[in-house]
């Protein structure tokens, strides 16, 4: 008989962890397992790309009522006589606006968003929360599961998380899963009494899927000294930082565009920035695309201006496609990037990330031996899947 597994992630928007669920569930033996997904909401560009033989679950009613404007939400849990839901939601509202710290808030307010979610009618052989905070209290409080597992995708500390909300789930689950060793030293040096609950397997990137996609045309037309740079538009990926930087390489002479791919809530933010340094048309805010590959493939530079990563994708699919790479120097850097062999690490400043970039400019045998070494290596790491399998039947 199968082994039924859930995996609960917030949505599938375009993200680091969002892309590694799908790429793990493309590489799941579907003769062995019966999977299904819920997620908060049913949303996101990476919907489209789930094996087939994934089961969807439904939303929550619930949640989907909590979710609209909250007169609304309010007015239809009065009507419905559900006064808990009503009470919830009036309790939840008031936290967050009182709370300015959004990691706080998002942790701190489980206790009133919990009732939003029914209990799982059915019972798991593994029950997977596939990112911090929501989805791990979404397995810990609402599924009934043999074995709970739960994953952090970032560096607990660098994100500003407060333990004293994960120490009561990580009590209920049997492992939590995180991407790089960085990531692990940081929780077990957190989280002591734990620490043999807390298990490395790396984000699943395929070098043959990615090589393969990398391999379709583009419309945009790319000039020579062409940077890209791949995440959400939010504060934690510093983009405000690219632009700064620049604005110095513009200064030093240099024709060059630098395309970002991604969308976010700082969009609004970021334009205004480029066009008050004068950007516009230099620096530009391509929005999402199914397909980033060709982009990285075309590029000259691949460049992470991140004020921290748990462990990047878009590294790590730049290093497949064998890219020179200049990164800043957040903590888990230095798990994925060896400064002068296969990138560049760069001080978190504007005149330090335009000084790597542009020995990368001008210094052709420095991005080929980028590029050499960087060909020596298999960084797919399609055997992940091995160290997640052994972990579900242990």
């Amino acid at each position: 008989m199968k082994k039924k597994i859930l995996f609960v992630i917030p949505n599938l928007a375009v993200g680091g962890a969002e892309k590694s669920l799908v790429n793990l569930l493309n590489e799941l033996n579907y003769a062995q397992y019966e999977v299904h997904l819920f997620m908060m909401a049913k949303t996101g560009l990476f919907i489209s790309h789930l094996p087939k033989e994934v089961i969807i679950l439904p939303e929550s009613s619930a949640y989907q009522i909590f979710s609209k404007r909250f007169p609304i939400a309010l007015m239809t849990f009065l009507l419905q006589g559900n006064f808990k839901l009503f009470l919830n939601k009036i309790r939840f509202t008031f936290f967050n606006r009182t709370i300015k710290n959004p990691i706080l808030a998002e942790q701190k307010n489980w206790q009133f968003l919990r009732y939003f979610f029914d209990s799982f009618p059915q019972k798991y052989d593994v029950a997977i929360g596939y990112l911090e905070k929501n989805a791990n209290y979404i397995v810990a409080d609402c599924v009934q599961a043999d074995k709970k597992i739960g994953y952090i995708h970032t560096d607990y500390k660098t994100m500003g998380m407060f333990p004293i909300y994960d120490r009561r789930v990580f009590k209920k689950l049997d492992f939590v899963i995180t991407i790089s060793e960085g990531c692990l030293q940081t929780l077990k040096n957190i989280f002591p009494p734990f620490e043999n609950k807390f298990q490395l397997i790396q984000n699943i990137s395929s070098k043959k899927t990615i090589t393969e996609l990398a391999a379709a045309p583009i419309k945009e037309k790319l000039i020579r000294l062409s940077i890209l740079s791949v995440g959400r538009l939010t504060a934690l990926k510093n983009f405000d930082l690219a632009i700064d930087t620049a604005t110095l390489l513009v200064d030093r002479g240099y024709d060059f565009e630098w395309n970002i791919i991604g969308e976010g809530d700082e969009r609004q933010y970021l334009e205004k920035h480029i066009a008050s340094k004068k950007l516009t048309g230099i620096v530009k805010l391509l929005g999402l695309k199914e397909n980033p590959y060709p982009y990285i493939a075309n590029s000259l530079l691949y460049v992470q201006p991140s004020k921290f990563e748990g462990k990047s994708i878009a590294i790590d699919e730049a290093k497949i496609l064998q890219k020179p790479i200049v990164t800043t120097n957040f903590p888990t850097v230095f798990d994925q990037i060896t400064h002068g062999e296969t990138g560049l690490i760069s001080e978190m400043n504007p005149t330090a990330l335009a000084d790597e970039i542009e020995k990368l400019f001008v210094d052709e045998n420095l991005r080929n031996k980028f590029a050499v070494n960087l060909s020596k290596e298999n960084w797919g790491t399609e055997l992940e899947v091995e160290k997640f399998y052994q972990l579900i039947e242990s």
